[in-house]
């Protein structure tokens, strides 16, 4: 004789079967409605979490002690959605698959079914007995929400225990945000947990689907690369005119530079210039202040040969003298007055360079305000088509989600 357990109405049965029993006898108490529940099994439903390192569900599910079957399904509704693409199924069936490989190593097989959620649950509780499903909570659309409350309703009907974890900082039927945040930071310090060890996992044996089970076709796939490519291609095209103009804006840069110490260079000398020409007005002013000094020693001497016509002949050579040195001082005051004009034609010039160099500058700067309109423009144009790649990326992971 044997005792075996088995689930009828929700209710725990326990049941002797002797040895001789047929297995048709069995059969019949199965097809009864009795479900042989040595021990029913816990299934980790992965959704869109596909990871088993710091996975509450998984880890949940290695404290039980029950046999645990990790599930992930494929429905055939999502993929009539608008918001599907063969590339979200692809990817989605990749990451699943290099899942099941890290599965494999902690004691777990992930089984693939294709097919509605809950029919593939009723499958499995058919044949293995579903004491409790773990799963985490999904922030979807619309039909993934229709989706689980049709399951909630499933496992209500079967008496069977939906647990959901959260994943994120979605707090579900908060009546206001007072504590969300508070809720949201407890949730952050949770430390992550490794993945735990099983020995009492379910086994798949079957084949895992591929892209054309699900009736896809790889050519969509193909050409949604090649859009891709083609995008990021275009993309660097961009960033390759962007850093050419940034080439040249750092060639302007260094042009402007240059004339700007050409400018305080030419400043510089101008001022030099300007110091030369105060020396020589000073030295023109002594000589001034010499000349008639000599003037009135001249007439001093007048005085004293109109007084002394004794003393005309020294007048007259103290008159030649000093008619002589008045002629070298003239002589000097016209030397110093063509070195003046001098000056001043080289002050005049140097002005003239000076301003042509300034309405240079000006020309540069007026340049290099078009080009960093240009590049201003360029960077817009860069920013909106960037903005509008992102916007399209959080879209289509919105719809993923």
């Amino acid at each position: 004789m044997i005792t075996i357990y088995v689930v009828k109405d929700t209710c725990l049965h326990k049941i002797v079967i002797n040895l001789n029993t047929e297995i048709l006898d069995i059969h019949n108490i199965i097809c009864c409605g009795f479900y042989v529940t040595c021990m029913a099994v816990d299934v980790v439903w992965f959704k869109r979490d596909l990871r088993c390192r710091d996975h509450a569900p998984l880890l949940c599910a290695s404290l039980s002690g029950r046999p645990v079957l990790c599930l992930f399904m494929i429905e055939t509704q999502r993929l009539k959605l608008k918001d599907t693409s063969p590339l979200h199924i692809n990817w989605e069936l990749d990451c699943a698959v290099a899942l099941s490989k890290d599965v494999k190593k902690i004691g777990l097989d992930i089984h693939f079914h294709i097919g509605d959620a809950r029919e593939i649950l009723e499958g499995i509780h058919c044949k293995h007995g579903i004491y409790r499903i773990l799963s985490h909570e999904e922030t979807g659309n619309s039909w993934s929400y229709e989706r689980d409350k049709m399951i909630s309703e499933w496992c209500r009907s079967k008496d069977i225990i939906w647990d959901e974890y959260p994943n994120n900082g979605v707090v579900r039927k908060l009546k206001n945000r007072d504590f969300w945040k508070s809720e949201r930071d407890s949730r952050m310090r949770i430390p992550i947990n490794e993945p735990p060890l099983f020995s009492n996992g379910i086994t798949f044996d079957e084949n895992i689907p591929k892209m054309n089970d699900l009736g896809l076709e790889k050519s969509k796939l193909a050409q949604l690369d090649a859009r891709f490519e083609e995008k990021l291609i275009a993309l660097d095209v961009t960033e390759a005119k962007f850093a050419a103009q940034r080439l040249r804006n750092a060639e302007l840069d260094k042009i402007l530079q240059m004339k700007t110490l050409n400018l305080r260079s030419l400043e510089t000398n101008f001022q030099d210039l300007n110091v030369q020409l105060k020396t020589v007005q000073d030295q023109l002013s002594n000589k001034s202040l010499a000349l008639l000094s000599m003037e009135k020693d001249q007439s001093k001497l007048f005085i004293k040969l109109s007084d002394s016509e004794s003393l005309s002949r020294e007048r007259m050579a103290l008159l030649s003298a000093l008619r002589t040195k008045f002629q070298i001082a003239n002589d000097s005051i016209e030397k110093f007055e063509s070195q003046v004009a001098g000056l001043i034609l080289k002050r005049s010039q140097l002005v003239q360079d000076l301003d042509l160099a300034r309405n240079k500058v000006r020309d540069i700067e007026d340049q290099n305000e078009l080009v960093k309109l240009a590049l201003s423009n360029a960077r817009g144009e860069i920013d909106e088509k960037v903005q509008v790649a992102r916007l399209a990326a959080a879209k289509a992971d919105a719809l993923e989600a």
